[in-house]
């Protein structure tokens, strides 16, 4: 989860230091559009791996963006042939 200003507030790998995710384009698309929104190919600052990176806005009962929930879809898993059967 990456907080409205960029800085990552929860994420599902361990973090030793603060990182800002604010300019990143899944993160900027989600700000903008306030949808549903799909990065550009990156190497993950947490992961250390390409990747591409899916964001979707989280809303506030008032209607402003409290968070941005991300995913990264990691590319060398998609490009393993042994997973296909």
């Amino acid at each position: 989860m990456i907080k409205p200003n960029g800085d990552l507030a929860a994420s599902a790998l361990s973090m030793t230091n603060t990182v800002n995710l604010a300019d990143r384009s899944y993160f900027q698309r989600a700000l903008s559009s306030r949808a549903f929104s799909i990065g550009d190919y990156q190497v993950g600052r947490i992961s250390g791996k390409p990747s591409f990176d899916l964001g979707y806005p989280v809303f506030a009962p008032s209607g402003r963006i409290q968070a941005v929930v991300f995913a990264a879809l990691d590319l060398d898993w998609v490009n393993r042939s042994d997973r296909i059967d």
